[in-house]
């Protein structure tokens, strides 16, 4: 399969004919918004790299299944970013981290009606100028060009700069207008992680640390550090990973309407952490990742090639989509060292975006 007709066919998409992957209409709803990114995210950080390296490093299924072992090696020549996403206007100078800030024609705080853009061209130059500060100098003359005459905040132009926030050092952000319109509204974030004071907080709360008991809190530690960081989709791993479970967890708890996600070059995985409902009590946890099929099932992987599931069919190789459970901690559950369970597994079809959902791809035995 070429990797540029990638969701060609998916009916919320227009399909440009260089490849790129444009909203059918503005977003206005934050559950249509990761969609599209998924899309975005699966063919450019995804497809495309898998079709450029002949050595490109799939994920283990089983790696999927929590939990989740630490994926030390780093591989550069690959895509990675991290992301956050707001359902509201953002009040720069009121939040809680740092970014550098885009601007649209449209005002995030004033209606439509009451605005007019009188310097599209400044604005589209100052934005690119954001970008150029923060991009690889390898990188910098490519996005100029590819860049001239595009609005980047839009997100009509998103799939043209995931090709370059891949390889930008920290995350970008998104939010809504006044108008509730998704644009790109910041690159450049530092998302904020006090890991020292959740992690004592949360030690206390399961009563698996006391107050100045420091050879229960040794001895806990690990146990404690590890069950957070899973609640979050992760192991114990890198500074990226680490700041994005934190700041969901810090933003869950200020009722925010969010969803954070990451890709990290050493375990080549999407994974979303999300809070779109008011009443959600714990965010959920996805992981997206390109596997082996690895089935004794002969009916199953005939589906799947019939069907067109398989983006490589000599290799089996298929887009596969998980959906996790939280658990609260209860010292009485035989099970009680695990923070997540698989809620739901399917593959998505790398055409059309339809869901296989009949087969125990990564092999979940509850």
């Amino acid at each position: 399969m070429n990797w540029l007709t990638a969701f060609s066919h998916v009916p919320s998409l227009h399909y440009l004919d260089t490849g790129l992957l444009v909203p059918s209409k503005d977003l206005h709803n934050i559950v249509h918004v990761q969609d599209f990114l998924q899309y975005a995210h699966i063919k450019f950080c995804l497809l495309k790299p898998f079709a450029e390296l002949e050595d490109y490093p799939l994920v283990d299924a089983r790696d999927l299944l929590p939990s989740f072992e630490p994926a030390l090696y780093e591989y550069t020549a690959l895509p990675g970013f991290s992301l956050v996403v707001f359902d509201r206007p953002i009040n720069y100078f009121q939040e809680i981290f740092q970014f550098d800030l885009l601007h649209t024609c449209r005002d995030p705080h004033q209606p439509p009606a009451d605005q007019a853009c009188v310097l599209p061209a400044a604005l589209a130059h100052e934005n690119q100028e954001q970008f150029l500060r923060h991009l690889p100098r390898s990188l910098r003359e490519d996005f100029k060009e590819r860049t001239t005459d595009l609005q980047v905040a839009d997100l009509r132009s998103y799939s043209v700069l995931i090709q370059y926030l891949g390889y930008m050092d920290r995350a970008h952000v998104l939010s809504a207008d006044a108008d509730g319109a998704f644009y790109l509204s910041g690159i450049y974030a530092s998302l904020p992680s006090d890991l020292d004071a959740e992690l004592k907080r949360f030690g206390l709360r399961i009563k698996k640390f006391r107050p100045h008991d420091n050879q229960l809190y040794e001895r806990n530690r690990e146990f404690v550090y590890r069950f957070l960081m899973e609640l979050y989709g992760y192991p114990i791993s890198s500074e990226r990973t680490t700041s994005a479970a934190l700041f969901a967890r810090r933003l869950h708890k200020m009722g925010e309407r969010f969803f954070i996600k990451v890709l990290g070059q050493s375990d080549r995985t999407l994974t979303t952490i999300r809070c779109v409902e008011s009443d959600q009590a714990q965010p959920v946890v996805e992981k997206t990742a390109l596997i082996r099929v690895e089935s004794r099932n002969a009916e199953l992987v005939r589906t799947l090639e019939r069907d067109g599931y398989f983006i490589d069919p000599a290799r089996r190789v298929a887009i596969l989509h998980v959906v996790y459970r939280q658990h609260n901690y209860d010292p009485h559950n035989v099970r009680q060292d695990r923070a997540l369970s698989v809620m739901h597994q399917e593959l998505i079809h790398p055409l059309t975006g339809a869901r296989f959902t009949s087969g125990n791809i990564i092999k979940d035995s509850y």
